[in-house]
Protein backbone atom coordinates (compact mmCIF):
# COMPACT_ATOMS: atom_id res chain seq x y z
CA UNK A 1 0.00 0.00 0.00
CA UNK A 2 1.33 3.45 -0.80
CA UNK A 3 1.42 6.10 1.84
CA UNK A 4 2.19 9.46 1.75
CA UNK A 5 4.41 10.13 4.49
CA UNK A 6 1.66 13.33 6.03
CA UNK A 7 -1.75 13.66 4.81
CA UNK A 8 -4.60 16.35 5.83
CA UNK A 9 -7.14 15.41 8.13
CA UNK A 10 -9.63 13.19 7.96
CA UNK A 11 -7.80 11.36 4.50
CA UNK A 12 -6.58 7.58 4.83
CA UNK A 13 -7.60 5.60 2.13
CA UNK A 14 -5.24 4.06 -0.07
CA UNK A 15 -4.17 5.84 -3.23
CA UNK A 16 -5.22 3.99 -6.18
CA UNK A 17 -3.27 3.39 -9.42
CA UNK A 18 -4.43 4.92 -12.82
CA UNK A 19 -3.08 5.58 -16.23
CA UNK A 20 -3.83 8.33 -17.67
CA UNK A 21 -6.23 6.86 -20.00
CA UNK A 22 -8.75 5.32 -16.76
CA UNK A 23 -9.24 8.79 -15.64
CA UNK A 24 -10.40 10.39 -19.30
CA UNK A 25 -14.16 10.17 -20.12
CA UNK A 26 -13.14 10.45 -24.12
CA UNK A 27 -9.70 9.44 -25.91
CA UNK A 28 -7.41 12.25 -25.76
CA UNK A 29 -7.49 13.91 -28.88
CA UNK A 30 -5.39 16.75 -31.18
CA UNK A 31 -7.18 20.14 -31.84
CA UNK A 32 -7.26 22.22 -35.52
CA UNK A 33 -4.87 23.96 -37.89
CA UNK A 34 -5.10 27.65 -36.74
CA UNK A 35 -7.04 29.60 -38.18
CA UNK A 36 -6.56 33.41 -36.58
CA UNK A 37 -9.01 36.01 -37.61
CA UNK A 38 -8.04 40.23 -37.82
CA UNK A 39 -11.29 40.75 -36.35
CA UNK A 40 -13.37 40.22 -33.06
CA UNK A 41 -15.10 37.15 -33.04
CA UNK A 42 -16.87 35.00 -30.65
CA UNK A 43 -14.61 31.96 -30.95
CA UNK A 44 -11.25 31.93 -29.62
CA UNK A 45 -8.07 29.46 -30.41
CA UNK A 46 -6.21 28.21 -27.68
CA UNK A 47 -3.02 27.63 -28.98
CA UNK A 48 0.81 26.13 -27.59
CA UNK A 49 1.72 29.27 -26.27
CA UNK A 50 -1.24 29.38 -24.00
CA UNK A 51 0.67 26.72 -21.84
CA UNK A 52 2.94 28.49 -20.76
CA UNK A 53 0.70 31.43 -18.58
CA UNK A 54 0.87 30.64 -14.60
CA UNK A 55 -1.98 28.32 -13.23
CA UNK A 56 -4.43 28.45 -15.92
CA UNK A 57 -5.06 29.21 -19.55
CA UNK A 58 -5.25 33.31 -19.54
CA UNK A 59 -7.99 33.84 -21.94
CA UNK A 60 -6.95 37.75 -22.30
CA UNK A 61 -4.06 36.01 -24.06
CA UNK A 62 -6.26 33.77 -27.20
CA UNK A 63 -6.25 34.83 -30.70
CA UNK A 64 -9.37 35.22 -32.06
CA UNK A 65 -10.74 32.33 -34.78
CA UNK A 66 -11.53 32.08 -37.88
CA UNK A 67 -13.84 28.80 -37.28
CA UNK A 68 -17.68 28.50 -37.41
CA UNK A 69 -19.75 26.30 -34.81
CA UNK A 70 -18.97 23.09 -36.87
CA UNK A 71 -15.23 23.74 -35.75
CA UNK A 72 -16.64 24.28 -32.47
CA UNK A 73 -19.19 21.58 -31.90
CA UNK A 74 -15.91 19.22 -33.29
CA UNK A 75 -13.11 20.27 -30.61
CA UNK A 76 -15.81 20.48 -28.08
CA UNK A 77 -14.23 22.80 -25.45
CA UNK A 78 -15.28 22.86 -21.88
CA UNK A 79 -14.59 24.12 -18.56
CA UNK A 80 -12.07 21.85 -16.71
CA UNK A 81 -10.49 20.60 -19.83
CA UNK A 82 -6.40 20.14 -19.61
CA UNK A 83 -4.08 20.69 -23.00
CA UNK A 84 -0.91 19.34 -23.02
CA UNK A 85 1.76 20.33 -25.57
CA UNK A 86 2.82 17.74 -27.94
CA UNK A 87 6.21 18.49 -29.27
CA UNK A 88 8.89 21.05 -28.01
CA UNK A 89 12.50 22.36 -28.95
CA UNK A 90 13.88 20.55 -25.88
CA UNK A 91 12.70 17.43 -24.26
CA UNK A 92 12.19 19.30 -20.80
CA UNK A 93 9.43 21.12 -22.61
CA UNK A 94 7.74 18.37 -23.55
CA UNK A 95 3.70 17.59 -22.33
CA UNK A 96 3.32 21.24 -20.68
CA UNK A 97 -0.19 21.42 -19.46
CA UNK A 98 -1.95 23.97 -18.33
CA UNK A 99 -6.00 24.16 -18.01
CA UNK A 100 -9.08 25.87 -18.72
CA UNK A 101 -10.95 27.66 -16.18
CA UNK A 102 -13.38 30.47 -18.05
CA UNK A 103 -16.24 30.06 -19.62
CA UNK A 104 -16.18 30.65 -23.29
CA UNK A 105 -15.98 29.12 -27.07
CA UNK A 106 -13.14 27.72 -28.26
CA UNK A 107 -11.26 25.85 -30.73
CA UNK A 108 -7.28 24.24 -29.82
CA UNK A 109 -4.40 23.98 -31.67
CA UNK A 110 -3.21 20.67 -33.90
CA UNK A 111 -0.13 21.01 -32.02
CA UNK A 112 -1.75 20.19 -28.52
CA UNK A 113 -3.50 16.96 -26.80
CA UNK A 114 -6.45 17.67 -25.01
CA UNK A 115 -7.24 15.55 -21.40
CA UNK A 116 -11.04 15.55 -20.86
CA UNK A 117 -11.17 14.43 -17.19
CA UNK A 118 -13.68 12.05 -15.91
CA UNK A 119 -14.98 14.78 -13.29
CA UNK A 120 -17.42 12.07 -11.05
CA UNK A 121 -14.16 10.63 -10.09
CA UNK A 122 -11.33 12.71 -10.78
CA UNK A 123 -10.54 16.68 -10.09
CA UNK A 124 -9.00 18.45 -13.47
CA UNK A 125 -7.56 21.08 -11.14
CA UNK A 126 -5.78 18.56 -9.41
CA UNK A 127 -4.87 16.51 -12.00
CA UNK A 128 -3.26 19.81 -13.73
CA UNK A 129 -0.96 19.80 -10.85
CA UNK A 130 -0.28 16.35 -10.81
CA UNK A 131 0.72 16.61 -14.53
CA UNK A 132 3.41 18.99 -13.62
CA UNK A 133 4.89 17.03 -10.81
CA UNK A 134 8.29 15.71 -11.34
CA UNK A 135 6.68 12.16 -11.64
CA UNK A 136 4.54 12.79 -14.76
CA UNK A 137 7.33 15.25 -16.23
CA UNK A 138 10.02 12.12 -16.06
CA UNK A 139 7.55 9.75 -17.98
CA UNK A 140 6.55 12.35 -20.14
CA UNK A 141 10.26 12.49 -20.69
CA UNK A 142 11.27 9.29 -21.23
CA UNK A 143 8.23 8.52 -23.35
CA UNK A 144 8.77 11.21 -25.93
CA UNK A 145 10.51 10.95 -29.12
CA UNK A 146 13.46 13.33 -30.18
CA UNK A 147 14.72 14.23 -33.87
CA UNK A 148 14.91 17.43 -34.82
CA UNK A 149 11.81 18.33 -32.40
CA UNK A 150 10.79 16.40 -29.35
CA UNK A 151 7.49 15.07 -30.06
CA UNK A 152 4.91 12.90 -27.80
CA UNK A 153 1.68 10.73 -29.21
CA UNK A 154 -1.81 10.68 -27.48
CA UNK A 155 -0.81 6.68 -26.25
CA UNK A 156 2.29 7.79 -25.04
CA UNK A 157 0.65 10.14 -23.04
CA UNK A 158 -2.56 8.30 -22.13
CA UNK A 159 0.07 5.43 -20.70
CA UNK A 160 1.51 7.26 -18.40
CA UNK A 161 0.76 6.62 -14.25
CA UNK A 162 0.06 7.60 -10.80
CA UNK A 163 -1.17 7.47 -7.43
CA UNK A 164 -4.31 9.00 -7.14
CA UNK A 165 -5.96 9.86 -4.10
CA UNK A 166 -10.07 10.25 -4.00
CA UNK A 167 -12.16 12.87 -5.36
CA UNK A 168 -12.22 14.78 -1.90
CA UNK A 169 -8.67 14.36 -0.86
CA UNK A 170 -7.88 15.80 -4.83
CA UNK A 171 -10.49 18.72 -4.20
CA UNK A 172 -8.81 19.41 -0.95
CA UNK A 173 -5.35 19.20 -2.33
CA UNK A 174 -5.92 21.27 -5.36
CA UNK A 175 -8.07 23.77 -3.28
CA UNK A 176 -5.17 24.32 -1.22
CA UNK A 177 -2.79 25.26 -4.24
CA UNK A 178 -4.95 27.22 -5.97
CA UNK A 179 -4.99 29.37 -2.61
CA UNK A 180 -1.19 29.12 -2.43
CA UNK A 181 -1.34 30.14 -6.21
CA UNK A 182 -3.92 33.38 -5.49
CA UNK A 183 -1.30 34.33 -3.22
CA UNK A 184 1.76 34.29 -5.30
CA UNK A 185 -0.58 36.06 -8.02
CA UNK A 186 -1.58 38.66 -5.73
CA UNK A 187 2.17 39.48 -5.35
CA UNK A 188 3.36 39.03 -8.75
CA UNK A 189 1.02 41.55 -9.78
CA UNK A 190 1.66 43.88 -6.86
CA UNK A 191 5.25 43.70 -8.17
CA UNK A 192 4.55 44.81 -11.55
CA UNK A 193 2.24 47.65 -10.99
CA UNK A 194 5.14 49.18 -8.44
CA UNK A 195 7.97 48.43 -11.28
CA UNK A 196 5.48 50.76 -13.53
CA UNK A 197 5.79 53.24 -10.72
CA UNK A 198 9.19 52.69 -10.16
CA UNK A 199 10.05 53.28 -13.96
CA UNK A 200 7.92 56.33 -13.83
CA UNK A 201 9.04 58.05 -10.66
CA UNK A 202 12.67 57.70 -11.57
CA UNK A 203 12.13 58.76 -15.29
CA UNK A 204 10.13 62.53 -13.49
CA UNK A 205 12.61 62.41 -10.95
CA UNK A 206 15.89 62.69 -13.38
CA UNK A 207 13.93 64.84 -15.96
CA UNK A 208 13.69 66.96 -12.62
CA UNK A 209 9.97 67.26 -13.80
CA UNK A 210 9.67 66.34 -10.13
CA UNK A 211 11.63 67.93 -7.58
CA UNK A 212 12.12 66.86 -3.66
CA UNK A 213 12.25 69.67 -1.15
CA UNK A 214 14.64 70.39 1.46
CA UNK A 215 13.55 69.63 5.37
CA UNK A 216 13.27 73.32 5.94
CA UNK A 217 10.73 73.05 2.94
CA UNK A 218 12.91 75.46 0.54
CA UNK A 219 14.03 74.75 -2.90
CA UNK A 220 17.38 72.79 -3.25
CA UNK A 221 19.61 74.50 -5.83
CA UNK A 222 19.23 73.78 -9.93
CA UNK A 223 21.12 71.13 -11.17
CA UNK A 224 24.05 71.78 -12.63
CA UNK A 225 25.83 70.48 -15.87
CA UNK A 226 29.19 68.61 -15.68
CA UNK A 227 31.26 66.12 -16.66
CA UNK A 228 31.43 62.44 -15.32
CA UNK A 229 34.96 63.38 -13.89
CA UNK A 230 34.19 65.79 -11.46
CA UNK A 231 31.64 63.05 -9.92
CA UNK A 232 33.63 60.24 -10.23
CA UNK A 233 37.43 58.91 -9.95
CA UNK A 234 38.74 56.40 -11.19
CA UNK A 235 40.51 53.80 -9.12
CA UNK A 236 43.85 52.65 -9.61
CA UNK A 237 44.03 50.04 -6.35
CA UNK A 238 45.45 47.08 -8.36
CA UNK A 239 45.26 43.03 -6.47
CA UNK A 240 48.63 42.58 -5.90
CA UNK A 241 48.50 39.61 -3.78
CA UNK A 242 45.63 39.71 -1.49
CA UNK A 243 42.93 38.54 -3.03
CA UNK A 244 42.55 34.99 -4.83
CA UNK A 245 40.65 33.44 -7.58
CA UNK A 246 37.70 32.70 -5.10
CA UNK A 247 37.53 36.27 -4.94
CA UNK A 248 37.08 37.22 -8.55
CA UNK A 249 33.83 39.60 -9.20
CA UNK A 250 31.71 39.57 -12.39
CA UNK A 251 29.05 42.45 -13.10
CA UNK A 252 25.64 40.94 -14.12
CA UNK A 253 22.56 43.40 -15.60
CA UNK A 254 20.32 41.70 -13.45
CA UNK A 255 22.35 40.70 -10.09
CA UNK A 256 24.78 43.52 -9.63
CA UNK A 257 28.69 42.83 -8.53
CA UNK A 258 28.82 39.26 -7.93
CA UNK A 259 31.23 36.38 -7.04
CA UNK A 260 32.14 34.78 -10.55
CA UNK A 261 31.71 31.14 -9.11
CA UNK A 262 28.49 32.01 -7.65
CA UNK A 263 27.15 33.58 -10.81
CA UNK A 264 28.78 31.40 -13.59
CA UNK A 265 29.89 28.48 -12.10
CA UNK A 266 33.49 28.82 -12.56
CA UNK A 267 36.33 31.14 -12.09
CA UNK A 268 37.30 32.59 -15.89
CA UNK A 269 41.02 34.62 -14.27
CA UNK A 270 44.13 33.66 -15.29
CA UNK A 271 46.85 32.32 -13.21
CA UNK A 272 48.32 35.50 -12.63
CA UNK A 273 45.51 38.19 -11.05
CA UNK A 274 48.30 40.78 -9.52
CA UNK A 275 47.12 43.41 -12.05
CA UNK A 276 43.06 42.89 -11.13
CA UNK A 277 41.15 45.70 -9.70
CA UNK A 278 40.52 45.75 -6.17
CA UNK A 279 36.62 46.95 -5.51
CA UNK A 280 34.83 48.39 -2.42
CA UNK A 281 31.15 48.63 -1.44
CA UNK A 282 29.60 51.98 -2.79
CA UNK A 283 32.31 52.07 -6.37
CA UNK A 284 30.60 52.33 -9.29
CA UNK A 285 31.89 49.76 -12.10
CA UNK A 286 31.58 50.10 -15.68
CA UNK A 287 32.17 47.19 -17.96
CA UNK A 288 32.36 47.10 -21.66
CA UNK A 289 30.42 44.04 -22.30
CA UNK A 290 27.54 44.38 -24.39
CA UNK A 291 23.68 43.08 -23.49
CA UNK A 292 20.85 43.73 -25.88
CA UNK A 293 19.13 46.26 -23.65
CA UNK A 294 22.47 47.59 -23.36
CA UNK A 295 24.65 47.51 -26.24
CA UNK A 296 27.23 49.54 -25.02
CA UNK A 297 27.76 48.59 -21.61
CA UNK A 298 26.99 48.10 -17.97
CA UNK A 299 27.13 50.22 -15.28
CA UNK A 300 26.64 49.01 -11.46
CA UNK A 301 27.16 49.44 -7.96
CA UNK A 302 29.55 47.31 -5.52
CA UNK A 303 26.73 46.34 -3.02
CA UNK A 304 28.41 44.28 -0.53
CA UNK A 305 31.19 42.37 -2.33
CA UNK A 306 34.58 43.30 -1.95
CA UNK A 307 36.70 41.44 -4.05
CA UNK A 308 38.67 41.82 -7.44
CA UNK A 309 37.70 42.58 -11.15
CA UNK A 310 39.18 41.84 -14.50
CA UNK A 311 41.58 44.69 -15.33
CA UNK A 312 38.94 45.20 -18.21
CA UNK A 313 36.57 47.26 -15.80
CA UNK A 314 36.49 50.66 -14.82
CA UNK A 315 36.34 50.98 -11.22
CA UNK A 316 35.35 54.99 -9.84
CA UNK A 317 35.34 56.00 -6.50
CA UNK A 318 32.43 58.45 -6.08
CA UNK A 319 33.97 62.10 -4.72
CA UNK A 320 32.93 63.84 -1.97
CA UNK A 321 29.59 65.40 -1.77
CA UNK A 322 28.00 62.89 -4.22
CA UNK A 323 26.12 60.05 -3.33
CA UNK A 324 26.68 56.60 -5.17
CA UNK A 325 23.27 55.28 -4.55
CA UNK A 326 22.08 58.18 -6.74
CA UNK A 327 24.65 57.68 -9.45
CA UNK A 328 23.89 53.76 -9.80
CA UNK A 329 20.36 54.53 -10.20
CA UNK A 330 21.18 57.67 -12.77
CA UNK A 331 22.75 54.78 -14.68
CA UNK A 332 20.03 51.25 -13.96
CA UNK A 333 18.11 52.39 -16.79
CA UNK A 334 18.62 51.51 -20.08
CA UNK A 335 17.82 54.68 -21.69
CA UNK A 336 20.02 56.79 -19.39
CA UNK A 337 23.24 54.52 -19.68
CA UNK A 338 22.91 54.44 -23.20
CA UNK A 339 22.14 57.89 -23.52
CA UNK A 340 25.08 58.49 -21.76
CA UNK A 341 27.24 56.11 -23.27
CA UNK A 342 26.30 56.12 -27.37
CA UNK A 343 28.55 59.36 -27.95
CA UNK A 344 31.34 58.00 -26.41
CA UNK A 345 31.49 53.91 -27.15
CA UNK A 346 33.15 53.43 -30.46
CA UNK A 347 32.17 49.94 -31.69
CA UNK A 348 35.16 47.93 -32.86
CA UNK A 349 35.27 45.56 -36.02
CA UNK A 350 34.87 42.33 -34.00
CA UNK A 351 31.78 44.37 -31.70
CA UNK A 352 34.64 45.69 -29.58
CA UNK A 353 33.32 48.43 -26.92
CA UNK A 354 36.35 50.98 -27.63
CA UNK A 355 36.45 53.53 -25.02
CA UNK A 356 39.21 54.80 -22.94
CA UNK A 357 39.09 55.92 -19.53
CA UNK A 358 39.46 59.43 -20.04
CA UNK A 359 36.58 59.20 -22.68
CA UNK A 360 34.28 57.38 -20.00
CA UNK A 361 34.83 60.48 -17.66
CA UNK A 362 33.99 63.06 -20.35
CA UNK A 363 30.47 62.95 -20.90
CA UNK A 364 27.80 65.20 -19.65
CA UNK A 365 25.55 64.66 -16.74
CA UNK A 366 23.24 67.00 -14.29
CA UNK A 367 24.13 66.89 -10.83
CA UNK A 368 22.12 68.14 -7.88
CA UNK A 369 23.29 68.89 -4.46
CA UNK A 370 24.34 65.86 -1.66
CA UNK A 371 20.89 66.08 0.06
CA UNK A 372 18.81 66.30 -2.85
CA UNK A 373 20.79 62.77 -4.23
CA UNK A 374 20.47 61.72 -0.88
CA UNK A 375 16.23 62.06 -0.86
CA UNK A 376 16.52 60.43 -4.61
CA UNK A 377 18.34 57.29 -3.57
CA UNK A 378 16.33 56.56 -0.37
CA UNK A 379 13.34 57.26 -2.40
CA UNK A 380 13.87 54.82 -5.03
CA UNK A 381 15.62 52.36 -2.22
CA UNK A 382 12.37 52.16 -0.42
CA UNK A 383 10.40 51.36 -3.50
CA UNK A 384 13.25 48.73 -4.44
CA UNK A 385 12.99 47.40 -0.77
CA UNK A 386 8.86 47.17 -1.32
CA UNK A 387 9.61 45.16 -4.36
CA UNK A 388 12.34 42.62 -2.74
CA UNK A 389 9.60 41.83 0.05
CA UNK A 390 7.12 41.16 -2.31
CA UNK A 391 9.54 38.96 -4.26
CA UNK A 392 10.43 37.21 -0.54
CA UNK A 393 6.61 36.56 0.21
CA UNK A 394 6.18 35.17 -2.90
CA UNK A 395 9.26 32.80 -1.46
CA UNK A 396 8.10 32.35 1.70
CA UNK A 397 4.85 31.31 -0.16
CA UNK A 398 6.95 28.70 -2.51
CA UNK A 399 8.78 27.38 0.41
CA UNK A 400 5.46 26.60 2.10
CA UNK A 401 3.87 24.41 -0.75
CA UNK A 402 7.89 22.97 -1.45
CA UNK A 403 8.10 21.88 2.18
CA UNK A 404 4.60 21.40 2.97
CA UNK A 405 3.20 19.41 0.41
CA UNK A 406 6.14 18.24 -1.66
CA UNK A 407 7.60 16.39 1.06
CA UNK A 408 4.18 15.59 2.90
CA UNK A 409 1.96 14.42 -0.22
CA UNK A 410 5.37 13.28 -2.10
CA UNK A 411 4.33 9.89 -3.51
CA UNK A 412 1.70 11.40 -5.91
CA UNK A 413 2.29 15.46 -5.99
CA UNK A 414 6.17 16.30 -5.65
CA UNK A 415 8.11 19.14 -7.92
CA UNK A 416 5.60 21.72 -7.97
CA UNK A 417 7.81 24.40 -9.42
CA UNK A 418 7.54 28.18 -9.33
CA UNK A 419 9.49 30.90 -11.26
CA UNK A 420 10.67 33.61 -9.26
CA UNK A 421 12.57 36.48 -10.53
CA UNK A 422 14.96 38.70 -8.63
CA UNK A 423 15.26 42.07 -9.22
CA UNK A 424 18.59 44.13 -8.86
CA UNK A 425 20.13 45.12 -6.70
CA UNK A 426 18.55 42.08 -5.09
CA UNK A 427 20.44 38.80 -5.13
CA UNK A 428 19.85 35.29 -4.65
CA UNK A 429 23.09 33.01 -4.22
CA UNK A 430 21.76 29.68 -4.40
CA UNK A 431 24.91 27.91 -3.39
CA UNK A 432 24.60 30.33 0.14
CA UNK A 433 21.15 30.13 -0.05
CA UNK A 434 20.90 33.58 0.89
CA UNK A 435 18.76 37.01 0.27
CA UNK A 436 20.87 40.19 0.19
CA UNK A 437 18.48 43.32 0.26
CA UNK A 438 20.37 46.87 -1.08
CA UNK A 439 23.43 47.79 0.72
CA UNK A 440 23.11 50.74 3.53
CA UNK A 441 22.90 54.09 1.98
CA UNK A 442 26.46 54.71 0.38
CA UNK A 443 26.19 58.38 0.73
CA UNK A 444 29.40 60.08 1.41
Amino acid sequence: MVKPKLRFEAFNEELLYYKLRDIVIEKMSNGIINKQSDKITDVKHINVINMYSDNKIDIDELNFSAYDEGAVRKCNVEVGDIFLTRSSVKADGIAKANILLDDGIYVYDDHLIRIKVDENKHVPRFVNYYLASSRFRKQFIIKAKTTAFTTIGQDDIASCAGYFPRCPEQQKIADFLSSIDAIIDNYNNTIKVWEKRKKGIMQKLFSQKVRFKADDGSDFPDWKKKKLGDVFKISTETNENRYRKQNVLSVSEEYGVVNQIELLGRSFAGNDISNYKVVKTGQIIYTRSPIAIKPFGIIKIVDEEIGIVSPLYIVNDVNKDNCSLFWYYNFDTPERTNNYLKPLVRIGAKHTMNISNEEWLSGKVEVPCLTEQQKIGVCITKISTFLILCDLAVCLATLYVSFSLVFALMRYLQGKVFLIRFYSPTTLSSSRAEFRLPSRLACA
